[in-house]
């Protein structure tokens, strides 16, 4: 006897072949008493860790050949109140620490079902939603045996979501066949016309705000719309200071626009010397090896350097539908492969990460979308929409489409002032976000660190060519020199060679360091301008 008690489970119940054996063995104090019939060998851990590790040994235990049905069906474990539901030929409610064990009769189990642990069965799926329908009544505190309507209906748009329409037309088939066998053709009914609301075809009513957008052609997803939830209620609860915008001149406005579009490819992978995004952006220059990425530089930089295309907001969904479509269409007008202006078909992803489903995207947007009115400060607006996009991916190609949508938030900034976040506010992002949000201010803050490092010190930027930029051994500073040469003739006579302006065009001039290399132009960092040639691009 002794040999059996060594061969049993961490936890067990206790039967008459060997009360005796246990009751002995818990007076010697090698087992002790976890609920009725319930012993364990384990004298240390808590006894609800110990249930919870050894569940469904111990439900075979009470309740041999149950069946695991109703709400417990679906997730094969314990509810949120510890409740797991059986179907039982024989057995009484059982209280164990931390889980409530709540038999009940009904028929056994039949072809469709599963085996499960320790001779277990688990309903499946088709007898799971049928009983779920089921009406149920919580009672002493304990949560309802069968899952609430709108919990069906979410489970329902989720399986649609992640296996198709195709999936839930076999389980309403699945239904019907064992329907009959189960007693339970009213409910195969209901389930009926539950899918066919979800799938637009029935007239039936839906509770579920995820199956209601279902039902009306717009569906969303719900695993998203939590992330945006999330963010947006971390960005209402800690509003950003606000600190005044210096004015900026035209060619600083010409420089910031620069920059964004050179910076905004370049995190991309459109990686371009300096000099060469200049001669594309000002003089319409297209290298014949790599004409697609240069129309990417152009086209950003035709949107985020329009003054007036720039403080566009939209008041609805359709307007910004409307504006990601033009701007997507003038930002890939280079890739016709990728549908400029159109919404994606297919599905996307970023290597783990897969991006919002394409039957997905408009109603995850339109939703989305209702959440950000509510934001107050450009900081706000700015943060939310770039996620909102980003997360959205609506439209192929790089993910460059949001970076306007965040310029254009800060551009129309109330007061005069720009946001800025306050301190700590990354802490409490949703990780989706946080990783959104502030991976893009993390790479803004290393482009800033690397452009400083190549500034002399009066505070000044040089631009050098190419090959003087190979020379100098520069890394990771695209088409940035520094020299020792006297570059004020050069600079003075205007930009020289390669980047000169085309014939009649006379470019903006700006002040120029004595000490530069040979520049083809010259960003000042505490001016913010640089030569501007005037180009039909502009």
């Amino acid at each position: 006897m002794e040999r059996v008690l060594n061969d049993l489970p961490e936890a067990f119940v206790s039967h008459t072949a060997i009360s005796h054996a246990v009751s002995r063995a818990v007076k010697a104090g090698r087992l002790r008493k976890l609920a009725s019939r319930l012993y364990t060998s384990n004298l240390e851990d808590s006894p609800e860790a110990i249930v919870r590790r050894n569940l469904w040994g111990i439900v075979a235990g009470y309740f041999p050949g149950a069946i695991v049905a109703d709400r417990t069906a679906f997730e094969a474990a314990p509810a949120a109140d510890g409740t797991v539901c059986l179907v039982s030929a024989r057995g009484r409610r059982v209280e164990l620490p931390g889980v409530v064990l709540r038999p009940r009769r009904g028929p056994g189990p039949i072809k469709s079902d599963m085996p499960f642990v320790g001779g277990l069965h688990l309903s499946s799926r088709a007898r799971a939603y049928l009983e779920n329908l089921r009406p149920s009544r919580a009672r002493d505190g304990r949560l309802p045996r069968t899952l609430r309507r709108h919990e069906l209906e979410a489970r329902l748009d989720q399986l649609i979501r992640t296996a198709g329409e195709a999936a839930v037309n076999r389980l309403r088939d699945d239904a019907r066949a064992i329907a009959a066998e189960l007693d339970l053709e009213a409910e195969a009914a209901r389930l009926d016309a539950l899918i066919g609301a979800l799938l637009g075809t029935r007239g039936s009513r839906l509770d579920s705000p995820v199956a209601i957008a279902r039902g009306r052609g717009r569906p969303y997803d719900p695993d998203r719309m939590e992330l945006f939830h999330e963010l947006h209620r971390v960005l209402r609860d800690r509003p950003p200071s606000v600190r005044p915008a210096p004015a900026r001149s035209e060619s600083g406005r010409t420089t910031q626009a620069f920059f964004e579009a050179y910076f905004s490819n370049f995190v991309e992978g459109t990686e371009f010397l300096v000099e060469e995004a200049m001669r594309i952006v000002f003089e319409g220059v297209i290298p014949r090896h790599r004409p697609a990425d240069a129309h990417d530089v152009a086209g950003t930089w035709r949107v985020v350097s329009d003054a007036r295309e720039m403080s566009r907001t939209p008041r609805d969904f359709e307007e910004l539908t409307g504006l990601l479509r033009e701007r997507h269409r003038t930002i890939m007008g280079g890739r016709p492969e990728v549908l400029p202006g159109e919404f994606k078909v297919d599905e996307n992803r970023a290597g783990l990460t897969v991006f919002v489903a394409p039957d997905l995207v408009a109603g995850t947007l339109e939703e989305g979308f209702a959440l950000f009115r509510s934001l107050e400060s450009s900081f706000e607006r700015a943060a939310y929409m770039m996620f909102l996009v980003n997360e959205g991916a609506p439209l192929r190609g790089r993910q460059r489409t949001n970076r306007p949508r965040d310029d254009e938030r800060r551009a129309r900034r109330r007061g005069g002032g720009a946001d800025r976040h306050p301190d700590g506010l990354w802490r409490h992002l949703p990780r989706g976000a946080a990783g959104a949000v502030a991976n893009r201010a993390r790479g803004a803050a290393r482009q800033r660190s690397r452009l400083r490092a190549a500034v002399d010190g009066r505070g000044r930027l040089e631009l050098a060519r190419r090959g003087a930029a190979r020379a100098a051994g520069l890394q990771r500073v695209p088409g940035f020199g520094r020299g020792r040469g006297d570059g004020e003739e050069a600079a003075n006579a205007g930009v020289t060679g390669a980047g000169a302006p085309a014939a009649g065009v006379t470019p903006r001039r700006c002040r120029v360091p004595t000490r530069a290399t040979i520049p083809r132009a010259v960003v000042s960092i505490d001016s913010g301008s640089f030569p501007v040639q005037h180009h039909a691009t502009t």
